[in-house]
C-alpha cells in the first residue's frame, strides 16, 4: 500500500511538484535558472519551514540555481 507524505513538519512534497511543474510551464527548462527563496516565521503557522526546505531541495535537482 503507497503511503503518500501530503505534509509534516519538513516536508511538503506535493506542493513542490506542483510549484515545478507551474516553473517548467511558465519558465521552459529550469536548468540554469536561478531562485530565490525567502522565508519569513510566522507565529500563528504550526508547520512554516516545509516549503521553503524542499523548494531548497528540489530545485537543484532540476538544474536550477539556488539563491
Amino acid at each position: 500500500m503507497p503511503v503518500l507524505n501530503m505534509q509534516c513538519d519538513l516536508f511538503h512534497p506535493h506542493q513542490i511538484l506542483a510549484d515545478l511543474m507551474t516553473m517548467k510551464e511558465k519558465l521552459g527548462d529550469l536548468r540554469g535558472k536561478t531562485i530565490d527563496i525567502s522565508w519569513a516565521y510566522a507565529a500563528s503557522y504550526q508547520k512554516p519551514i516545509s516549503v521553503p526546505l524542499d523548494l531548497m531541495l528540489a530545485t537543484p535537482r532540476f538544474g536550477m540555481n539556488v539563491q
